[in-house]
């Protein structure tokens, strides 16, 4: 059985109920990438009508190691295939920083509570969202450094663009993606209705802080073991 986080208002409040089925699923996805072994996640509320792995072991699919809908500043964890990744690679990385953040935000509510402006009452809900939490670590690969952009995004009661924007920057700054724009399969055009086709790939790494964690990023992320 998982265990619960640490009893505290933090804990009781956003790592319960159905949030903490959410946390127990990257658990889950996080160990399976340990064995180094390929999977495909869905959300309960996705049919499948086809066979999906016509399309992902097709190019330009088959080069990718992680597959998801959305792109990395918005990525949606509704439906995620993953494949041929290294156990300590980027993209295992991500999963498994997704539980560690989680986690050590419960076990110490009070850097949270201080980080994240507690008078925001829906802002607490959006920081441990897990699929908001997924999108930092994958942008973390993306730039290869720790972030936190959309953890820290709401901000002084609001949405922050400026911050948001600046993250974006380093993103385009890392010149990690390219665009594919070559001659699609038949089950892929089939999919997308149509020939022309424009997939965006992102190159991943495994993020490190060098020792510093710039206050323009946010500072520090999470507490201190």
């Amino acid at each position: 059985v998982e265990p619960m986080p640490p009893a505290n208002p933090l804990s009781e409040r956003v790592f319960g109920g159905s949030r903490r089925l959410m946390h127990i699923r990257h658990r889950v996805l996080a160990r399976i990438l340990r064995f180094g072994t390929n999977l495909l996640f869905l959300d309960t509320d996705i049919i499948l009508f086809e066979d999906p792995y016509r399309v992902f072991k097709s190019p330009p699919f088959s080069e990718a190691n992680l597959l998801a809908s959305g792109d990395v500043m918005e990525v949606n964890t509704g439906m995620l295939y993953v494949q041929n990744v290294s156990p300590d690679g980027p993209v295992a990385w991500a999963f498994a920083e997704v539980v560690d953040r989680l986690l050590r935000w419960a076990e110490q509510p009070d850097f949270l509570m201080a980080k994240a402006n507690p008078h925001v009452a829906t802002n607490l809900l959006h920081v441990t969202w897990e699929q908001a939490v997924f999108g930092d670590c994958l942008l973390s690969t993306a730039v290869g450094r720790p972030l936190f952009a959309s953890a820290w995004a709401y901000q002084l009661g609001g949405f922050n663009e400026e911050w948001m924007a600046r993250h974006t920057a380093l993103l385009g700054e890392a010149k990690c993606s390219k665009t594919w724009t070559g001659q699609p399969s038949l089950h892929l055009a089939a999919l997308a209705r149509s020939s022309d086709i424009a997939v965006e790939l992102v190159r991943l790494f495994r993020p490190f802080t060098s020792g510093t964690w710039p206050d323009e990023h946010g500072g520090r992320g999470v507490p201190e073991a």
